[in-house]
């Protein structure tokens, strides 16, 4: 997997856990997450949502299995209100507890779909009509990626892009690698390493302008939250810093863990060794529909990339060419 998404989540922990960590008693259970997290992890029920059946029917050798949606939403791009917001990435997490094993697919945001309100449309959709933050929005999400990749989601962690420029102008600015022209809709980059600020680098995880759309945007946002990270662990934040960050973001971070989870979560994923992690796409390829673009996935590449996730976490073998993006829907 790449480590983008791995540090990611590490310090969406780190940023929660610093705020929120007061008291003795909280201390040695958060020291707890840290020192064994997949006892943690094990010992708490797993809430399924979805595919919970079929999950079992794919991994009957494996007890510790646990899958975590990632979400990114933006709640500040296009002018859009409050109550129409979608969750503009996406990615489930697998983890084996037992293996010491991390696979991860991303699903794009405009992947063609049926929701479980019976709507035939994109999936990030499935955040409104849920109800959005203030109902179950991040739970339809977690029912639709359950149904489009065939596994149970039994926790969910989502940040809001709105806390970007807070975090970025909080530890002075972050670098960005950039490897092709990224010019036009505000932005003027050439290749090369950019000190960003905060509300440049919102800017540059929201541009999706270079022929690549919902999929070049997603490998942006991977790269910015590895500067993110890098820099927040080159600055040894102090504890006092680390509230501060809280205070910033903690209410643009959402998650249905306790912290003490979220913490052994973020432990687990950030000392699986590189190369025990496999990252993947849905494959599909773009569509367009009454003048709506679309990512429409192959059924049958979808299921064999799963298959080979599963593969990973139950043996280590990786397959041999790397997993398809692109693939004609049948």
């Amino acid at each position: 997997m790449k480590r983008g998404w791995k540090i990611a989540i590490a310090a969406i922990a780190v940023v929660v856990v610093g705020g929120a960590a007061t008291g003795a008693w909280y201390v040695d259970k958060l020291q707890r997450a840290v020192q064994h997290p997949e006892q943690v992890l094990t010992s708490m029920p797993k809430k399924d949502t979805g595919a919970a059946e079929q999950q079992t029917q794919l991994n009957p050798w494996n007890q510790a299995l646990l899958n975590v949606a990632f979400y990114g939403v933006d709640t500040g791009v296009d002018g859009r209100d409050f109550s129409s917001v979608r969750t503009d990435t996406i990615v489930a997490m697998r983890l084996d507890l037992q293996s010491k094993r991390v696979a991860a697919i991303s699903v794009p945001r405009d992947t063609y779909t049926t929701l479980p309100t019976g709507q035939k449309t994109k999936i990030n959709a499935a955040f409104p009509y849920g109800g959005g933050f203030k109902g179950g929005g991040f739970q339809a999400s977690n029912q639709a990626v359950s149904e489009l990749l065939g596994v149970p989601i039994n926790n969910y962690v989502g940040i809001d892009m709105r806390a970007v420029p807070t975090l970025v102008d909080a530890i002075g600015g972050v670098d960005v690698r950039i490897d092709k022209p990224l010019v036009g809709h505000g932005l003027n980059y050439q290749p090369g390493t950019y000190h960003m600020n905060g509300q440049q680098a919102l800017a540059y995880v929201r541009w999706r302008w270079d022929g690549l759309g919902d999929i070049g945007r997603v490998e942006r946002q991977q790269r910015f939250l590895v500067g993110l990270v890098s820099q927040m662990a080159d600055r040894h934040l102090s504890p006092t810093q680390l509230f501060s960050l809280y205070q910033s973001a903690s209410e643009a971070i959402y998650t249905d863990m306790p912290v003490e989870k979220l913490l052994a979560f973020a432990q687990f994923v950030e000392t699986v060794p590189t190369e025990e992690t496999l990252f993947a796409q849905v494959p599909g390829n773009y569509w367009n529909s009454a003048g709506v673009s679309y990512w429409k996935y192959s059924p049958s590449a979808l299921q064999q990339t799963m298959k080979h996730l599963d593969a990973f976490l139950q043996t280590g073998t990786k397959p041999q060419q790397p997993l398809p993006i692109f693939a004609l829907s049948h």
